[in-house]
């Protein structure tokens, strides 16, 4: 157990060298020094966070910065959690949702749980539909069903994700914490449930390039949160499935979109290497013109 205590004194010094870049991020120094008061409030509050290495709290800042969301307690966007033995920030399913409507590509986003009892139907095809009607007899996590999320385009097109409880499970345990039974999969399992299938519906959206950097922070923050999930072996991608990925797209958004899918973790030497050649072919294609 560390004798180190989570306090301005002993965060700060890992905050100054970047000091400069994250008042830039977050728009001030009083937006910074409120989220470290944030930052340092949440971990005395927790006795498992209280113990953390005071760097790993101002990483938790720094993260903040990158993805502009607050540690606000009342405001619910991203929590600090541990991981590892240290402090960690969670992007929050609030967080998550908040990122991916403020890149404007998108009327809106909702998800919804279905649990045992409810009406619900879910049509494929040419004219997909989602039919839930809630009855309210259970709010048990062990009588979820389903979960699903719903973004609605500019032109009014619907695009529907859909994940059943053994594929959400499937999730939950390549979480330390949540084969443990332990923290948000277990005191929020509604919510990282949601979280998790807009996660994976976000891969599907049309990107824009006119909200790029806002896209780059709804991407930095599944990255973050998918940090939770990589105690698991890295997947390495073949020679031709690489050489598939790169006919279909070569768009980096894109390709870092699908490449930080939490239900598959590429080796992240190979991501490099496949953002790399991305970008190699595009600077190779607007040569020819």
């Amino acid at each position: 157990m560390s004798n180190i205590t989570i306090s301005p004194k002993t965060v700060m010094p890992f905050i100054e060298p970047r000091r400069e870049e994250m008042i830039k991020l977050m728009g001030g120094e009083e937006v910074l020094m409120r989220e470290m008061s944030f930052a340092i409030q949440a971990a005395n509050n927790n006795s498992v966070l209280a113990n953390s290495n005071p760097q790993s709290v101002a990483m938790a800042v720094f993260n903040c910065a990158l993805t502009k969301l607050s540690l606000n307690p009342v405001m619910n966007l991203a929590y600090l959690v541990p991981f590892k033995g240290n402090a960690k920030l969670m992007p929050g399913y609030q967080g998550m949702i908040k990122l991916i409507s403020d890149t404007g590509i998108i009327k809106s986003v909702s998800s919804a749980v279905v649990y045992r009892g409810d009406d619900f139907e879910f049509v494929q095809g040419t004219s997909p539909e989602i039919i839930h009607r809630p009855k309210g007899e259970t709010f048990k996590d062990s009588d979820v069903i389903a979960v699903y999320a719903i973004f609605v385009l500019h032109n009014d097109e619907k695009l529907f994700e859909i994940m059943w409880k053994p594929q959400i499970d499937a999730i939950k345990n390549r979480s330390e914490t949540g084969r443990k039974d332990i923290g948000p999969w277990s005191s929020d399992y509604g919510e990282m449930a949601r979280k998790t299938v807009v996660k994976r519906g976000w891969k599907s959206i049309p990107k824009s390039s006119f909200a790029l950097d806002k896209i780059e922070k709804v991407n930095t923050a599944i990255s973050i949160d998918n940090e939770e999930y990589k105690t698991v072996e890295y997947v390495k991608m073949s020679e031709e499935q690489v050489e598939r990925l790169l006919e279909k797209t070569t768009n980096v958004v894109e390709l870092e979109a699908a490449l930080s899918d939490e239900s598959v973790m590429i080796d992240p030497e190979q991501k490099k290497d496949i953002i790399e050649k991305a970008k190699a072919k595009n600077n190779k294609g607007g040569d020819s013109e």
